[in-house]
């Protein structure tokens, strides 16, 4: 059964569309020292839609910059190439996430709600930790359940097998899923990473953000995203039928060096935005 299930779901990733060109160009010219603003501003103004939802997001509580943006170019300057990388990424992911994921029961806007969580507080806790590479924090946290679309379809089959392994064996939900389709959300993001053309430390951070003492690629990546997602789903951003059911790693936080004093911190700071983006919501 497992082995079946594998083999399909690896088609199914397979068969997902590749990202818009616009994203591609821009993930391109924001990796190359020569690019300038201007360039960056001719290809994304090629995207209506995608240059609507950028603004919006530069201008949301996620970023929180002191003053309206009010055009590409404007955001090309003041935000700079990792940023707008960042928010072009979240632009054009919004619709894939934020559809409901039944066989996770999540509802409607909670699995994006939760990824752009994770992201935030990946985000956060690199610049925390001293984590140069503050955008691949942010893009891993991100991306980090995507495989939970693609694994649904068969989720859902076998959903009450899974929840019985995790109750009786006293496993994680992510184990369980292995154990009965074998494979699991985790790995399957991973594949859908690869599948868009991600560096091998994102795709290793999704595929190891329940499990981050397997990373060797980036290890500090993968930790930064595991304790993210933690934190998200512990504080209630976007919590499903799994979203309990995993346990901080001490080796992710010991890598980190995160001590109880830093990560309360951040907590408070991450709620303290989900706070204010909800007040602007309504």
């Amino acid at each position: 059964m497992g082995q079946v299930a594998l083999e399909s779901v690896v088609q199914s990733v397979n068969e997902l569309p590749s990202l818009p060109q616009v994203v591609l160009e821009v993930m391109r010219l924001t990796r190359d020292p020569n690019t300038s603003a201007r360039e960056l501003n001719d290809v994304i103004c090629q995207d209506q839609a995608i240059t609507a939802n950028m603004l919006r997001l530069a201008n949301s509580a996620y970023y929180g910059f002191p003053r309206l943006i009010g055009t590409v170019g404007e955001a090309v300057v003041l935000l700079g190439f990792q940023t707008v990388r960042s928010i072009i990424l979240t632009a054009a992911m919004g619709d894939t996430l934020s559809k409901e994921v039944k066989a996770y029961s999540l509802e409607k806007g909670e699995l994006w709600k939760h990824s752009i969580g994770v992201a935030t507080a990946g985000r956060m806790i690199a610049k925390r930790t001293g984590y140069k590479y503050q955008d691949l924090a942010y893009t891993a946290g991100l991306l980090h359940d995507v495989g939970k679309i693609v694994l649904a379809d068969y989720l859902e089959k076998y959903c009450s097998e899974v929840m019985e392994k995790v109750n009786s064996d006293e496993v994680s939900f992510a184990d369980a899923e292995f154990e009965i389709l074998g494979i699991d959300h985790a790995q399957t993001g991973g594949e859908v990473a690869k599948k868009w053309n991600f560096p091998a430390e994102i795709v290793e951070a999704i595929n190891f953000h329940h499990t981050p003492d397997l990373a060797v690629q980036d290890p500090k990546l993968t930790a930064i995203t595991h304790v993210a997602d933690i934190m998200c789903t512990g504080i209630g951003i976007g919590i499903g039928i799994d979203g309990l059911l995993y346990q901080a790693s001490g080796h992710a936080v010991g890598i980190l060096e995160l001590d109880e004093k830093v990560m309360e911190e951040i907590v408070a700071e991450l709620i303290d935005v989900f706070t204010a983006e909800d007040t602007t919501d309504n």
